[in-house]
């Protein structure tokens, strides 16, 4: 399996402004909330947890975990899925 990741700074940010920008092209003029607002809040399906990339990196049960990871894991709607192969993860900036 191989999973390519953005830095999450740049997935929100670059998430962020793609829905403020189509806001403003559909013509929905309402004052977008700030970045900073976001912490643990949704806008437009916009959210800091929209980057929490551990979450679905645990699903594939390649580490030991605790009883209070896998509950975080739940509370998020995701279950553990294991699998038998091998990950190769890598970020987007590499490929510079």
């Amino acid at each position: 399996i191989i999973v390519g990741l953005r830095h999450p700074v740049l997935l929100f940010q670059s998430f962020y402004n793609y829905r403020v920008t189509e806001m403003y092209d559909k013509k929905r003029v309402e004052k977008p909330p700030s970045p900073l607002e976001l912490i643990g809040k949704k806008w437009r399906d916009v959210s800091t947890d929209l980057a929490r990339y551990e979450l679905s990196l645990m699903q594939l049960g390649k580490t030991p975990m605790t009883s209070i990871e896998l509950s975080d894991l739940g509370s998020h709607g995701k279950q553990l899925s294991p699998t038998r192969y091998k990950i190769f993860l890598y970020s987007i900036e590499q490929l510079n």
